[in-house]
């Protein structure tokens, strides 16, 4: 087992989470956008959704069927134009190992199950937004083919096929033909449009969840790889950012990396990401202390915790690492613990701080607009600070005018609002 000394893990984190490494990230991460517009070789897909922006006039009412990481929600939501929105409770579900590791039929059968529970067969018609949160070429507002799983999913016979078409046959099959699938939508698409139909300076949109991406606003006489409709001026982009690689690895980020199923790529995904922060933390650790088991640790259950202890004892970092059966420690053994979680979270929520300012400084350099950034995901509603330090890491870069000109807000239930959002907007643009 690999073992590292804490001085140089400090010195490391601090390092590469400096205000010059962010800017050298910034130029770098610009360069990968302009190369996916022109659809080069990129880390960054950068795909056209075919969504325009809210104007949050849009009215209508829509079912919201929403896959993501491992589980189904669905709800009925209207806009009423405005900004107002009346949304029903959210249905879930949890997809088991015959959806995500089965086959295609499993997994959309389920999906057409869940969703006939919301429609009511008095309708004569009822139109439906899916959101399908994995790298999707979209060629249409409602079509769009799997380019590869995330988020440990790996149903056969999705990738490479249409998604809109095995969800409508799986909806066919159990005779639900008033439905309509109107949008196919990933949920960053879906977050930015939320925030712009109540903020017409929402501009981009962002998960820090599980997984994490990022979407924004373009001018289509810059995106070179794609000719659009005449009438249509701006899109919507899909960044795929989560796949981002020119970052400064540690041993333990590429120990990681070499583990995974997907070795090479969403790199900054796994650096940023709820899904992997827990993991890095505990390669951090198992590093130091070559005794440690700490098979299990996770960002949501135990880095948040040990994030929260304010206590002299630092108790609650105790009873985290009694429950790996690592009992006695000391207060220093403790007191390592939590700084290293810190770095490992704050390094996240700087990388992210620093994707989302390379991404309002591609359309707007000198920050001559307002920009409101809509940000959903459990990472950075629930985990301490991480909201403060990318608000922070803004303003270092921009000093008091990335204060005044950006601000960052968190959408509630983003997803399926911006979903039916994108409905609306498909429907206008028929």
């Amino acid at each position: 087992m690999a073992s590292y000394t804490f001085k140089y893990i400090r010195s490391f984190f601090r390092r590469v989470s400096s205000k010059s490494e962010l800017k050298r990230i910034i130029k770098i991460f610009h360069k990968e956008m302009e190369k996916g517009l022109r659809g080069e070789k990129s880390t960054l897909a950068m795909i056209p959704t075919y969504s325009i922006p809210a104007t949050g006039r849009e009215k209508g009412g829509f079912i919201v069927a929403d896959m993501g990481g491992t589980n189904l929600r669905a709800r009925k939501v209207e806009l009423k134009g405005g900004g107002k929105i009346k949304a029903g409770n959210i249905k879930e579900k949890s997809l088991g190992v015959k959806e995500t590791k089965g086959a295609a039929e499993d997994l959309f059968g389920t999906i057409a199950r869940f969703i006939d529970s919301l429609v009511s067969k008095k309708d004569a018609y009822a139109p439906i937004s899916f959101v399908f949160s994995y790298p999707v070429k979209q060629t249409a507002i409602n079509r769009g083919v799997l380019k590869k799983w995330t988020k440990g999913i790996v149903t056969k016979g999705v990738t490479g096929n249409e998604i809109v078409g095995l969800l409508k046959n799986a909806l066919n099959k159990i005779g639900l033909n008033n439905a309509e699938i109107v949008s196919l939508a990933n949920d960053t698409p879906a977050a930015l449009q939320a925030g712009r139909y109540i903020d017409s300076n929402c501009d981009v949109g962002v998960i820090l969840g599980t997984g994490t991406n990022a979407a924004y606003i373009e001018d289509v006489k810059n995106v070179k790889k794609w000719k659009a409709p005449k009438k249509i001026k701006k899109i919507i982009i899909n960044i795929e950012w989560g796949n981002f690689n020119k970052l400064d690895m540690g041993q333990w980020d590429k120990k990681l990396d070499n583990l995974s199923s997907n070795r090479g790529k969403q790199v900054l995904e796994k650096m940023i990401s709820g899904m992997y922060l827990g993991e890095i933390a505990k390669i951090i650790l198992q590093g130091i202390k070559n005794g440690w088991n700490l098979s299990g640790f996770n960002a949501k259950d135990h880095m948040t915790l040990i994030a929260k202890d304010k206590t002299m004892n630092l108790r609650y970092v105790e009873m985290v690492l009694e429950k790996f059966g690592i009992n006695n420690t000391t207060i220093k053994d403790r007191q390592i613990v939590k700084e290293i979680v810190g770095l490992v979270a704050e390094r996240a929520a700087r990388f992210g701080a620093a994707a989302i300012t390379a991404v309002i400084t591609k359309t707007d350099p000198s920050l001559k607009r307002k920009h409101t950034i809509s940000v959903d995901g459990a990472v950075y509603r629930n985990y301490p600070d991480f909201s403060a330090i990318i608000d922070d890491t803004i303003e270092e870069l921009f000093g008091k005018k990335g204060k005044r000109q950006i601000k960052v807000i968190t959408t509630k239930d983003s997803t399926s609002i911006g979903a039916a959002v994108i409905g609306a907007v498909a429907c206008l643009i028929k």
